[in-house]
């Protein structure tokens, strides 16, 4: 299973560190261990929302967002995504 554990910085940070120090003075003493955060949002949760959003925009609605991108979707705190910038409807 693809790891999005390249997003959190701080783990990076002290993964870097440890494999330095066990690959130095770990081998004559206790070696550190490496973290790994949970990543923040369920990345394929939003993906397959997405997808059935503009499906069934383009599929049985019968007219889509013109400019899907990035900066358009916000994720909601509740979990909810929202779509803005409706200025080019087709």
């Amino acid at each position: 299973a693809f790891s999005y554990n390249w997003l959190h910085f701080k783990d990076g940070i002290h993964n870097v560190t440890a494999f330095s120090y066990n690959w130095t003075l770990g081998w004559v003493g206790t070696q550190m261990a490496y973290v790994s955060t949970e990543p923040p949002i369920n990345v394929g949760f939003v993906i397959d929302t997405l997808n059935r959003v503009f499906f069934h925009q383009l599929f049985e609605d019968g007219f889509f967002n013109g400019d899907p991108h990035p900066g358009n979707i916000m994720l909601l705190d509740d979990g909810r995504l929202g779509l803005i910038d409706w200025g080019q409807v087709k």
